[in-house]
């Protein structure tokens, strides 16, 4: 199994307007293979962290499903519209593999 994380924060006030893009962009991941994806916020303050865990059956399934979602005329409109809630822009991603 291939897992890909995701790290970023976004203010509170922007969360409903996150929560339906992500809502969008995973049925786009979906649409295209990828199985299960969770999110994990913490709420600190005026900001929310959130971490996103997705799960790949291996690297090489995580590749072609990131080129056809890539691909995707939508998710490139979601993806501008989602950097303009993460907080400074600051992504941090992570790759892990089951031994």
């Amino acid at each position: 199994m291939f897992v890909k994380v995701y790290r970023y924060r976004i203010r509170k006030h922007n969360f409903e307007k996150w929560k339906k893009i992500n809502d969008a962009a995973r049925n786009i991941y979906r649409k295209y293979g990828c199985g299960n994806s969770q999110c994990l916020i913490s709420k600190e303050g005026k900001l929310i962290t959130v971490l996103e865990l997705d799960y790949y059956n291996s690297r090489r399934d995580f590749l072609r499903i990131t080129g056809l979602v890539d691909a995707d005329l939508l998710i490139k409109s979601l993806f501008s519209e989602f950097m303009r809630v993460v907080y400074r822009k600051h992504i941090t991603e992570e790759e892990f593999e089951t031994v």
